[in-house]
């Protein structure tokens, strides 16, 4: 977790060396127009986002339950030397699993980065809500974390349309204090039971 903060930081200073730290807007139409849910302004662009968060959190389930792949990956998240034993490549399963995180990323920066800009720091806030979100959904649960990430942007972005954009972040962060206080291993967490 460390090194990919280290390399995040690195690629970050880089971007900003070769383009500047400046915003700067892509081009999209489902940004040109917003349209009013329940008062609060949304662009088409925003109700995309979840949409595709979905469809690919299916995907995903799918891809461990009926592939081979996808059950070696979960062998190998399980027990690396187990999975090794029975014969699958565990370093290019990794591999694979780095390259498949790596093409999920980059399709949510190029679907988020109309709604809030082009720069170098626009995946840091992106990452800490990221993180939050699997801290409030229970970090081993991927149906878990879509819906506690549906719930936070919604409630982000009725906090922002009805009190104001400063205080999205507090009402965001807030959530996430209150979710540990009650469950300290997420809403859908499992409750580990270690007995000694």
């Amino acid at each position: 977790m460390l090194t990919t903060i280290a390399v995040g930081i690195m690629l970050e200073s880089l971007v900003t060396m070769q383009f500047g730290g400046f915003s700067r807007p892509l081009p999209s139409p489902g940004v040109e127009k917003s349209i009013s849910v329940l008062g609060a302004g949304v662009y088409p662009q925003e109700l995309l986002i979840p949409l595709v968060a979905i469809v690919a959190t299916v995907g995903l389930r799918l891809m461990q339950q009926y592939t081979l792949v996808g059950r070696a990956m979960r062998a190998v998240a399980y027990n690396r030397t187990a999975a090794s034993l029975m014969g699958i490549d565990v370093n290019s399963v990794v591999a694979l699993s780095f390259a498949l995180a790596a093409t999920l990323g980059g399709a949510a920066g190029i679907l988020v980065a109309p709604v809030i800009q082009v720069s170098a720091t626009m995946g840091l806030i992106l990452g800490l809500k990221g993180f939050a979100v699997a801290i409030i959904g229970g970090i081993t649960s991927a149906p878990g974390v879509l819906i506690a990430g549906l719930s936070f942007g919604i409630i982000e972005k009725f906090v922002e349309g009805y009190i104001s954009t400063a205080s999205r972040e507090i009402a965001g962060f807030s959530l996430m204090i209150l979710v540990l206080l009650v469950f300290p291993q997420g809403l859908f967490g499992k409750r580990e039971v270690f007995k000694v």
